[in-house]
């Protein structure tokens, strides 16, 4: 039973969506709408900007692009602030290339090649990557991007070692396989050495410019239970705009919205 139980939220579970908080809820939607296409994004109108310092778990969103670089020409077009120019990645090959774009509340999006321009990835950082990993196959059923195992193998990118990495994947409300990529901390720690002065671990992604990521799964209570019964916290916190489900601290204290399918 316990087997069919994980089966069918292996076949069921959607991303639903990543909650934003903004500033100015109205400017944020137009931001985005203006330079990628649509994505599940849901925006949190808050008093004041929030914090968007990379130390929690939740690093960044990101879009495809056919053509990064010719993406970069028509994104500076539109008045966008790059963060990291167009950068070939040799170890992926020789014309793959990723950038990251800065949004005016210093939310991160990554835009790399793929076949299209569609909402794509979800990068996170972890102190333990592959149990990370582990905890969402657990509890939503996701899958490991290609069906291979997870391996605590080094990975190493930009001359650097960054591994262990877990890729899963999961598909989105809008029908299209989003990749969930989770990275090492020791890596943030790195890459962002003014951010993580002072701190030792991530902090909690609830009140961030990247708020939470919600899941829908069909099996809600269900899903509830085996969290709970394995201390799982449930989170009593003030529901964002258009929230309708529960709170779940995830791996790394990032926050988890569960959404009855």
């Amino acid at each position: 039973m316990l087997a069919f139980a994980l089966l069918l939220v292996a076949q069921e579970t959607t991303l639903h969506h990543v909650h934003l908080n903004t500033a100015n809820q109205k400017s944020a939607e137009e931001y985005f709408a203006k330079r990628f296409e649509p994505g599940p994004l849901r925006f949190n109108e808050v008093k004041q900007l929030p914090p968007a310092a990379l130390t929690s778990a939740i690093w960044h969103i990101g879009w495809g692009s056919p053509d990064p670089r010719g993406e970069y020409q028509y994104q500076v077009a539109l008045g966008t602030k790059y963060a990291t120019m167009p950068t070939n990645l040799p170890e992926v090959g020789p014309d793959f290339f990723f950038s990251y774009v800065e949004t005016p509340e210093k939310a991160l999006v990554e835009i790399n090649n793929a076949p299209d321009n569609k909402f794509r990835h979800v990068h996170l950082f972890s102190d333990d990557p592959i149990a990370a990993a582990e905890w969402y196959i657990k509890y939503l059923g996701l899958r490991t991007s290609g069906g291979r195992p997870l391996s605590r193998k080094l990975v190493r990118l930009l001359n650097t070692d960054i591994g262990p990495t877990a890729n899963l994947t999961v598909p989105s409300v809008e029908g299209v396989p989003v990749s969930l990529g989770i990275f090492p901390v020791s890596w943030a720690r790195t890459e962002y050495k003014e951010d993580w002065k002072g701190v030792s671990k991530p902090v909690p992604s609830a009140g961030r410019v990247v708020d939470h990521l919600a899941f829908a799964v069909v099996d809600l209570d269900g899903t509830l239970a085996r969290m709970k019964a394995d201390g799982v916290k449930v989170l009593d916190l003030p529901k964002r705009q258009g929230d309708s489900g529960i709170y779940v601290e995830g791996p790394d204290q990032i926050l988890i919205e569960l959404v009855k399918k």
